[in-house]
């Protein structure tokens, strides 16, 4: 039995040194890809200012030294010919390399259809969009709860917004959360520091891509479900109608607490275009994949023609504003 032993120990031993002698390295050299033009725009009903980038992609693989994974800085274009079209009516922008975007300076309208055209040197892009209607918020109830989520009990500002849509027709939606607060030191032996609210939680399975609750480690064992990065969702299961959105965020201390000298936080609801809706919906299922080393690629939603990148639109209204 003990030689036996040793014969299989042997033969596993055996295998292990013939596998590490079979490591080498692979130089991959230079993967020569040429750069395209990437337009990257969401346009807001009512805003006085509108951004649009022009950039030039960037390649995974670099040589040059501290440019690997894409994290090299982004190539602006901006000596590019750039028209916005409003309801067919054209008008050229200029480039703000404070903004390091080209600006157009008049609010959208609802229903403003919206169309892009952009030419450098021998490439021609184009992109449109509609600008859809402002939501219809009807109510909107707040309560301070405690609840544990991912294993952890705290303090939440639970919201509960009735809207109306508008029409049996699809339309797509997005909360967005928009909060910061201050910590003041008090001596010299503490650091000053800004903390972020950028997205909610809920139960309810239309904010919550089908979870019973959003949680950052959800698994039902048969799928797994990406947490609602962007806040987006359809009308698909009330159009037409009603609907109470229920949704929570940290709770905001700030108004409270004398430790925190200053915050704020911005909750609005959006009516987003089709073009945005599947932009997110991409760069959510990406962002979801990429912590796993063995996954299918994402493909990342584009409506540029002849280019890469989103141009889509929005229209808006508040649903909380908070300052200190």
């Amino acid at each position: 039995m003990i030689m036996k032993r040793y014969i299989i120990n042997s033969i596993i031993l055996f295998i292990l040194i013939m596998l590490s002698s079979c490591e080498s390295e692979v130089d991959m050299g230079s993967i020569p890809i040429e750069p395209r033009l990437v337009i990257n725009a969401s346009m807001g009903a009512g805003n006085d200012t509108c951004r649009i980038y022009l950039t030039e992609s960037r390649p995974i693989f670099r040589t040059e030294q501290n440019a690997y994974w894409g994290k090299d800085p982004y190539t602006y274009i901006t000596g590019a010919d750039v028209v916005l079209n409003i309801n067919n009516k054209p008008e050229k922008l200029i480039y703000s390399a404070k903004d390091s975007a080209y600006l157009f300076l008049k609010p959208l309208s609802v229903n403003d259809g919206i169309g892009i055209s952009v030419t450098y040197k021998d490439k021609q892009l184009s992109a449109s969009a509609v600008v859809p209607e402002n939501p219809q918020i009807i109510s909107v109830d707040t309560i301070a709860i405690y609840k544990t989520v991912s294993g952890y009990k705290g303090k939440y500002l639970r919201y509960n917004v009735k809207i109306k849509d508008r029409s049996q027709s699809d339309n797509f939606y997005r909360i967005k959360v928009d909060g910061a607060y201050h910590y003041q030191s008090k001596d010299w032996l503490e650091f000053e520091y800004w903390r972020y609210i950028t997205r909610f939680k809920s139960d309810d399975v239309i904010l919550n891509n089908g979870n019973p609750e959003n949680t950052d480690n959800d698994d039902l064992s048969i799928v797994t479900f990406p947490p609602n990065y962007y806040g987006i969702f359809t009308n698909t299961m009330f159009k037409g109608t009603e609907y109470t959105l229920s949704f929570y965020i940290e709770y905001p201390d700030f108004l409270y607490e004398n430790e925190y000298d200053k915050g704020y936080l911005n909750i609005t609801l959006q009516m987003i275009s089709p073009e945005l809706y599947k932009y997110y919906s991409s760069v959510q299922r990406y962002r979801y994949l990429d912590e796993y080393e063995m996954t299918e690629p994402v493909k990342i939603f584009t409506n540029i023609n002849n280019g890469l990148g989103i141009f889509g639109a929005y229209s808006e209204v508040p649903v909380m504003r908070m300052l200190k």
